[in-house]
């Protein structure tokens, strides 16, 4: 076996103060599952499982916890259909899905078991680490798996790809307190005596890493009039930003009732007032930043994608902008078009006429900093609109910093933007591609 020693040391966290902290209720019975979103993983036998579980017990507070990392286009697509089969069974509160989150020793620190449903494993670092956590562990009975989990008293086994035997096992440790406390209990026992750093010493160079960051206190705001792409919107940035204090939406009078539904039902959303006239999606958007509460404010269009955003811990305290490159997809050009699919890279503003032209709408906002500019911005009309945010936080000393990795994907569906290129024909924004360093205090 590949050992790989566990350092059970750094999972000691305050599970109710971190579950406060991810929105999971206290009283939850939570299954953790962690891994990448190729099918091998079989995050979907899982989620099948998982949902059977639920409309079998609807009334108990049961929740999956899925930390899937993407790397290819065919993951993303893989992810996106898992979330849509709880959204089509009304069961998407009940999902915590993140993507690549830093944090794992919280995750298994706030769930009360671990499931592994990986058809071939060929690592079982994750499943170790779960073990000396003490959490009673679930697993599917093939490749490393049957290496770590050789006791029939340590786990629970079920055959690759059975949904029906992985339910089963979810039940059992559901509705049988004692024999889950007795799993836990052997697992960890097994997993110090076996994997963790002073049995492994002796054979493996002692490696201690942490990668507990402290958490980032974020809001998110959506105008959301696009019944189409509004819930994948969503869902992307609440995957992006898993620790988000609340989500407000502001919901146009003409988005369908099936689809504001379900907006709400995502946990610690907040639903207001929106528009469906374009004159007064400014005005709007404002007011969701004025209703904002945590200390920063991630900015969601109901047709774009987040994939990534940077750590909000430590940033220097003059700083009240951050944004990235985003991908464009043109779906109004053909896909031959050169034009069709443009990366975006923006350029850097350290003054006030450099506001103009910063592509994209992935941005996150310093709410100190909002609230330092929101007086002086009597223009509230939607036509750049996130220009004169910008210009103004420069005017007032804050500054504003460009990250390179790519935030997120642009949806546009067809060419509705004005034909001026600036918000102040007075003033013009040369293209810089110098980002700003000195980002962490």
């Amino acid at each position: 076996m590949n050992c790989n020693p566990t350092d059970h040391e750094h999972m000691s966290c305050a599970r109710d103060d971190l579950r406060r902290r991810y929105g999971i209720p206290a009283d939850a019975f939570v299954f953790a599952s962690f891994g990448n979103s190729h099918p091998q993983t079989d995050f979907e036998t899982l989620m099948r499982a998982g949902i059977a579980l639920l409309e079998s017990f609807p009334h108990m507070p049961i929740h999956f916890l899925l930390n899937a990392s993407i790397s290819t286009p065919a993951e993303q697509r893989s992810l996106d259909i898992l979330v849509r089969m709880s959204w089509d069974r009304s069961l998407r509160s009940r999902f915590h899905v993140f993507t690549g989150h830093p944090c794992l020793p919280e995750l298994l620190a706030l769930s009360d078991a671990y499931v592994a449903a990986t058809q071939k494993p060929t690592n079982s670092t994750l499943l170790r680490a779960a073990m000396a956590r003490g959490l009673p562990v679930i697993a599917s009975a093939s490749g490393a798996h049957l290496e770590v989990i050789t006791d029939p008293r340590c786990g629970l086994l079920f055959p690759p790809l059975d949904g029906t035997a992985l339910q089963s096992s979810l039940q059992s440790l559901l509705q049988n307190p004692r024999l889950c406390s007795g799993f836990g209990t052997a697992a960890k026992e097994h997993a110090l005596a076996s994997f963790c750093i002073t049995q492994g010493s002796a054979r493996i160079p002692k490696q201690r890493e942490s990668i507990q960051i402290p958490a980032a206190d974020v809001s998110l705001i959506m105008r959301a009039s696009r019944p189409d792409t509004a819930i994948s919107a969503l869902t992307s940035a609440c995957a992006t930003f898993p620790e988000y204090r609340e989500c407000i939406i502001a919901v146009s009078p003409t988005m369908p009732e099936k689809t504001t539904d379900a907006l709400g039902r995502v946990p610690r959303t907040r639903l207001i007032g929106g528009t469906a006239r374009r004159e007064n999606a400014g005005d709007i958007h404002y007011h969701l930043l004025d209703e904002c509460r945590g200390e920063w404010i991630a900015n969601i269009d109901d047709d774009d994608l987040w994939t990534n955003a940077p750590s909000l811990c430590g940033i220097a305290k003059d700083i009240g902008l951050l944004y990235g490159p985003c991908l464009h997809i043109n779906m109004f050009r053909r896909p031959a078009d050169p034009r069709f699919i443009v990366l975006e890279r923006g350029h850097a503003i350290e003054t006030p006429a450099e506001a103009n032209g910063v592509p994209g709408s992935f941005w996150i906002m310093r709410t100190a900093a909002w609230r330092a500019i929101s007086p002086d911005l009597t223009d509230r009309s939607f036509n750049f609109s996130d220009w004169r945010m910008f210009s103004q936080l420069i005017r007032k000393g804050w500054r504003a910093v460009r990250f390179p990795q790519t935030f997120g994907v642009m949806r546009r569906f067809r060419y509705d933007f004005p034909l001026t290129e600036h918000w102040n024909s007075a003033v013009h924004a040369p293209a810089k591609d110098t980002a700003n360093t000195a980002v962490h205090s």
